[in-house]
């Protein structure tokens, strides 16, 4: 990785400054780069009402960070997953969250999304055909970010061990040509 690269994947400055003080966290906590992508229509559309994250950051750098039980959750388990329920289990699992999604539940794995402008909303994570973050209050806190498609955001993950996953999205800052 290039020094420009190592440069474009430095953590927020607020989320050591701030956010982790304010959430009560140790100020050593691992802060793992996810990924970054490109806003796109579908991410501030009211009626897909979910921001999705970049497969390739979720495969290699979000789901080593989840415990098993968050991977359950998030609906991210891979039948290679060493300690993957057996199949009966799996099934009791999804019938479980059909269950729950009936009753109005968005189903999946609690998450803190924070933006520094929209500040930190709960949502939930899970993986239909992408793995997305939507819940109540979505909308609104999506709104806040001020976010407009094309914009670029990074997202950083951090987990801490008695609170929920946290995932912080950060607007990139546009480029200028001199």
């Amino acid at each position: 990785m290039s020094s420009a690269d190592q440069a474009n994947r430095a953590e927020p400055f607020w989320l050591r400054e701030h956010l982790v003080p304010h959430l009560d966290l140790p100020a050593d906590l691992p802060v793992h780069f996810v990924d970054e992508k490109t806003v796109t229509a579908t991410d501030l559309d009211a009626r897909q009402n979910r921001f999705c994250l970049p497969n390739n950051g979720v495969l290699r750098n979000l789901r080593p960070i989840l415990t098993a039980k968050q991977l359950q959750a998030a609906n991210l388990r891979y039948e290679e997953d060493d300690d993957a329920p057996a199949a009966d289990e799996q099934e009791r699992i999804r019938k479980k969250k059909r269950k729950r999604r009936c009753v109005g539940g968005v189903g999946g794995l609690p998450v803190l999304v924070v933006d520094v402008s929209a500040g930190i909303v709960e949502l939930e994570m899970s993986r239909g055909p992408a793995t997305s973050v939507k819940g109540e209050g979505y909308m609104d806190f999506i709104a806040d970010c001020s976010f407009t498609v094309g914009d670029v955001v990074q997202i950083w993950a951090f987990n801490p061990r008695f609170s929920p996953l946290c995932l912080v999205i950060n607007k990139k800052p546009k480029q200028t040509l001199s």
